[in-house]
């Protein structure tokens, strides 16, 4: 799967770059922020420690380039930086981690009654970059320095995540747009922190594009 996404990858970026492949096509340059929600497992009941994380809101950021392919169609890619933070009852734990990854997107775009509707879905490459953790004493929260004594620890940092969303998107004037897109993520090749964390997450997005 990650070979796949990394050919799909350079095939897309040789399309940006070739200038007869862009001669007829319309460009777009999006940035923007990430609120992201990473849901405990299941079996693992909530905890009255102070600084436990019940409903943890983690920021992320992304920058993307789209090339349309169609009517009503574009393709985007770029990079994406995530962080995350969750907490488990198994071993009064919790974690703080970032995660960086490429996106490979396909994007239809809908227009009605002057209102710009779209739906996105694709797959996101990437690897966990960092991971910090803490335990819970009679002291309070202390920060680990070996992640090897963490059950289920290991070296699996590479990820692969399904996405899909459904967004708005408004013009701020005729080059500028601003758009708000709730997204759902399925990871498929998981690391070791999915011990800890449900192999689905969920937030928002807010991006600005730039037309080319």
């Amino acid at each position: 799967m990650r070979k796949i996404l990394i050919l799909i990858q350079l095939l897309m970026v040789v399309s940006f770059i070739n200038p007869l492949a862009g001669q007829n096509k319309r460009f777009k340059i999006q940035a923007g922020g990430i609120l992201a929600q990473y849901l405990k497992m299941s079996g693992d009941y909530y905890s009255d420690y102070p600084g436990y994380y019940h409903f943890p809101i983690s920021p992320g950021a992304e920058i993307l380039i789209s090339s349309q392919i169609g009517k009503g169609f574009s393709i985007e890619t770029g990079i994406n930086f995530q962080t995350g933070k969750i907490s488990s009852f198994e071993g009064s734990q919790r974690f703080h981690f970032t995660e960086a990854s490429i996106p490979v997107l396909l994007k239809k775009e809908y227009l009605t009654n002057d209102k710009r509707f779209f739906f996105t879905a694709g797959a996101y490459l990437g690897k966990l970059t960092s991971v910090n953790y803490e335990y819970f004493t009679s002291f309070g929260w202390i920060e680990g320095s070996d992640q090897t004594e963490i059950a289920y620890y290991s070296d699996d940092k590479f990820l692969s995540d399904l996405y899909l969303d459904l967004g708005y998107s408004t013009p701020l004037s005729s080059k500028f747009d601003i758009s708000f897109s709730p997204f759902f993520k399925y990871r498929i090749n998981t690391t070791w922190l999915n011990h800890y964390h449900k192999k689905f997450h969920y937030g928002v997005k807010v991006n600005v594009s730039l037309k080319l």
